[in-house]
């Protein structure tokens, strides 16, 4: 929010000084290009949210096929010592 706020500010000084400035047609460039480098920042921003969503969503798929390999190895177990039982008990 803080970042909002520091941009609104920001803008205002900037077109203070291009109604005030005989700069005005350098600070138009200026202020071009520091809005071009600013949505650059914010696209790079949300592409590392949606990789690291896709990361987190990788790894959620990858711990669930873990545990479902976990959980056949564990029945596998389970059946081969009822057979030995079995077979033990014959």
């Amino acid at each position: 929010m803080e970042q909002y706020f520091d941009k609104v500010v920001s803008t205002m000084e900037v077109e203070n000084v291009k109604k005030n400035s005989f700069l005005s047609k350098d600070t138009t460039v200026i202020e071009s290009n520091l809005q071009a480098i600013l949505n650059a920042f914010i696209s790079i921003r949300y592409s590392s949210n949606n990789l690291i969503g896709n990361k987190d969503t990788e790894l959620l798929k990858s711990n669930k096929k873990y545990k479902d390999i976990l959980a056949d190895k564990e029945n596998l177990i389970t059946q081969q010592k009822q057979e030995l039982q079995d077979v033990y008990s014959i």
